[in-house]
């Protein structure tokens, strides 16, 4: 448990390892957001994600996927395929803020 500087008696904000746990009422859940943010994350970090839903399955998209993996080595890609629904597989794409522009592109 941490003690909130300047909120002494207040909640505390629970942690377990680098998991913030949080309270599933909204207003209580956004003053636990506001107080994390405030006190206890150092530095921000911007995190570009990209999402492409395709209407075809995921095993023919394989060597396409490939492909823009070996192009855009420092993004993270993923594809999902879906049983149900339009979009049969989404592929993501997410880097930090010196990739943005190879997420974006890709």
């Amino acid at each position: 448990l941490l003690d909130v500087p300047g909120k002494e008696g207040g909640w505390p904000v629970m942690r377990a390892m680098n998991v913030f746990v949080l309270p599933g009422i909204p207003q209580f859940f956004r003053f636990k957001i506001d107080a994390i943010a405030e006190h206890f994350v150092v530095g921000t970090v911007r995190h570009f994600t990209r999402q492409v839903a395709l209407r075809l399955g995921e095993d023919p998209l394989v060597p396409t996927i490939n492909e823009i993996v070996k192009k855009h080595a420092k993004v993270t890609i993923g594809s999902y395929p879906f049983l149900e629904g339009e979009a049969r597989t989404v592929v993501t794409f997410e880097g930090g803020e010196e990739d943005r522009e190879q997420v974006m592109s890709a």
